[in-house]
């Protein structure tokens, strides 16, 4: 398969509250990968009822829909968010950071070159996490450097416990049902119950959250986050 082959298929918009910006954005990246179609939006209400058709959505802070589940475990047809920043706006590791709490799966601005662009869409449908590299090093450390409590300190039950040392790993749904002898609606329940527990949003910052409050041993890692280049 080439590179471009997996995004061809791709269901995905640009929301952008200045309609140049997104149909700019658009217009290149499909430029660059030829049967690559992007839809475009100035609205949030738009953006919205689109959501059930979309694989990705690329939008501005300001407008990306509020209470979505972006990427969701218990919902595999649930689409991934990718946070378009501005690189000359104030503080882009707060901007980064921000946008992963909400939900997303990568930031990059919003002037990023269609190549990068094109890039970033790969690296998050294939499971990953993608940052700028230069903001890379402190969203880490901010990450993992909250205060939480200790895993033996919440109500988390022996299997729920294993749920999220599974998911810390980087194990889908599918792999830990087997592992566990369980079905995957069970391990979808247990690992709802454990990210509400924990206030996490994705496999990532539970993760982060095992690795920056477990003290006995170290978490394994999840999926990785990524700042490498086209």
């Amino acid at each position: 398969m080439t590179p471009d082959a997996d995004l061809e298929t791709l269901r995905g918009m640009v929301l952008h509250r200045q309609r140049l910006v997104a149909e700019a954005m658009a217009a290149a990246v499909e430029a660059a990968s030829p049967g690559l179609v992007l839809e475009t939006a100035t609205s949030t209400a738009i953006a919205r009822n689109a959501l059930s058709r979309l694989q990705v959505l690329l939008s501005d802070a300001s407008s990306v829909p509020t209470g979505v589940q972006w990427g969701s475990p218990d919902d595999p047809d649930s689409a991934l968010y990718i946070a378009l920043g501005d690189a000359d706006g104030p503080d882009p590791v707060n901007q980064t950071l921000s946008a992963l709490r909400a939900g997303a799966s990568a930031w990059l601005p919003a002037e990023a070159a269609p190549e990068l662009v094109l890039h970033v869409l790969q690296v998050v449908a294939r499971g990953d996490m993608w940052v700028p590299l230069d903001v890379l090093g402190i969203v880490m450390q901010r990450l993992v450097a909250s205060p939480r409590l200790a895993v033996d300190d919440l109500d988390l039950s022996p299997r729920e416990r294993t749920v999220l040392d599974l998911v810390a790993a980087g194990q889908t749904n599918r792999e830990i049902a087997a592992l566990l002898h369980l079905s995957p609606n069970t391990v979808r329940t247990h690992r709802q119950r454990v990210f509400r527990k924990i206030d996490a949003h994705s496999a990532v910052q539970a993760a982060a959250w095992l690795r920056g409050s477990r003290t006995e041993r170290a978490a394994r890692p999840g999926p990785r986050l990524r700042s490498d280049q086209p």
